[in-house]
């Protein structure tokens, strides 16, 4: 925004823009009965009628690339199970390693990265024998 400002340009309005959004909204069909939710935090979802799996899948990518990007030193998020290998391909290229993965249900994982330069997590295993 500062750089449309700098270069004269005036940017769109927040309001303006959000129209637009609402106009092209109404005009798709939403896909009924079939509308999954992006997990963007724990307890909070969010959905968006009217979009198809590769729009859902950028949304997911999109939330794991940003979250990467600021660095923390492990994370999880619950995501589809078809986006777990693009997942795992941007952990690589941005220092971290899948560390666990939990099956959520039949079509969703929790998958937790965790960064590279740490060394591995340890768990108490017990022995009963």
């Amino acid at each position: 925004m500062a750089a449309l400002i700098q270069a004269g340009l005036n940017p769109p309005s927040f309001q303006a823009s959000l129209t637009v959004f609402n106009d092209l909204q109404a005009k798709r069909k939403p896909e009924v009965g079939n509308m999954r939710a992006v997990h963007l935090e724990d307890n909070l979802k969010v959905r968006f009628p009217g979009q198809d799996a590769s729009f859902m899948a950028g949304v997911e990518i999109g939330m794991l690339a940003t979250l990467m990007a600021m660095r923390p030193r492990e994370f999880s998020r619950q995501i589809d199970t078809g986006n777990m290998e693009q997942a795992r391909l941007l952990g690589l290229k941005m220092g971290y390693h899948v560390s666990e993965v939990e099956q959520v249900d039949r079509k969703e994982v929790r998958v937790t990265f965790r960064d590279r330069s740490l060394g591995p997590k340890l768990r108490v295993v017990s022995s009963q024998g």
